[in-house]
């Protein structure tokens, strides 16, 4: 395992899916397991960076299908199984100056949360839709939707995005103040019952 780089974890049903990358911070290699974990498969390569890997989300249907988000540098890639074989990566159709982490999860499409900075030096959480063919396109991107964000020079930053939907859509992330006096806090949001 890359000492550098983030892992994954997700599961439907007994299925989990274990993703990490190799030693050498390109390979980005997938476990899974058909018994809720108790045993976990030999290693398959499900996508190969460009540059050095640094972090990862992913999330499975019950069918199996899963979706790999993952960046080099300040590009996002995704990378898709489709009846048991991993498909080519491909670059998102957004920017940004770069990546503090990322989240997906699948209801309808493939829903991602995104920290990050952008040109002008801000941070910002942002969200996406990468498509399965119901409010997006398959296999496309929609424009980045602001969800929080920080002003250059105001020395927060944002990370560890999390989503799910155990009732609601529920996402989650770090606010990192790194001035003189610093904190990190945790930061929740959810959706009213009535939006979904």
């Amino acid at each position: 395992m890359c000492a550098n780089a983030d892992v994954a974890l997700c599961s439907d049903g007994t299925r989990v899916l274990l993703f990490y990358v190799d030693a050498g911070g390109t390979q980005i290699k997938v476990r899974e397991s058909t018994d809720s974990g108790v045993t976990l498969g030999a290693a398959v390569t499900a996508a190969t960076g460009a540059g050095a890997v640094t972090w990862l989300a992913s999330d499975v249907k019950p069918s199996g299908d899963a979706c790999l988000l993952y960046n080099v540098g300040a590009t996002v890639y995704t990378a898709k199984r489709t009846a048991g074989a991993w498909g080519s990566p491909a670059a998102w159709s957004n920017t940004s100056a770069s990546i503090a982490g990322l989240a997906v999860y699948h209801r309808d499409d493939w829903n991602a949360v995104i920290a990050g900075t952008d040109a002008a030096g801000a941070a910002f959480v942002w969200t996406a839709i990468f498509g399965d063919g119901v409010a997006q396109a398959v296999g496309t991107w929609s424009a980045l939707r602001e969800m929080m964000r920080a002003s250059p020079g105001s020395s927060v930053v944002f990370g560890a995005p999390f989503l799910s939907r155990p009732d609601v859509s529920r996402i989650s992330f770090v606010e990192k103040h790194t001035g003189s006096v610093a904190y990190s806090r945790p930061q929740h949001t959810f959706s009213p019952g009535t939006s979904e």
